[in-house]
């Protein structure tokens, strides 16, 4: 099998690997998700969200990875964010309870906060803790990284000083 390919089935092998012991986190001593909406008697529901990266370029999905359990059959489920600089929390999206994986909106660049908010009958009654997203601002140039960005702007500069000093 040639290197690339190799490669390609590691990181592959490696991002399925990761997202199941993401899951697998986040839903210990979950029954079954599927049965998330089936509360029982006395039991409180609860809420746990992460993501598959806590870092990521801008305008790139996040991708949420949840589990909700004993919340009900008619509980609603948000997805909410909350920039650094803003004081309240905002709607993104109404989730499927019984999922586990999410697609949230691409946001702009800034540090978020995200939580998940179970509703029912009009009332709070259980949020998640607070989880970190950062949204790093895309870089100037087609795909061009921070090194690249100085070495462009660096390269007039030192061919002009290695210029004075053989001239």
């Amino acid at each position: 099998m040639p290197l690339r390919t190799r490669r390609a089935v590691r990181r592959t092998v490696t991002r399925a690997a990761v997202t199941l012991a993401a899951v697998a986190t986040l839903t210990a001593g979950v029954p079954a998700v599927a049965q998330a909406a089936t509360a029982q008697p006395g039991s409180a529901p609860v809420a746990e969200l992460a993501f598959r990266s806590s870092v990521i370029p801008e305008g790139t999905a996040p991708r949420v990875i949840y589990a909700v359990r004993d919340a009900g059959p008619h509980a609603a489920v948000y997805l909410q964010d909350r920039p650094q600089s803003a004081p309240g929390w905002q709607t993104v999206q109404r989730l499927d309870g019984a999922a586990t994986f999410a697609t949230a909106p691409a946001q702009a660049a800034g540090q978020y906060a995200w939580r998940l908010r179970i509703v029912r009958d009009h009332r709070t009654v259980a949020v998640s803790r607070r989880v970190l997203l950062t949204v790093r601002a895309s870089s100037q140039g087609s795909g061009c990284g921070f090194l690249c960005q100085l070495a462009r702007e660096a390269a007039p500069y030192l061919i002009g000083g290695i210029l004075a000093l053989l001239g």
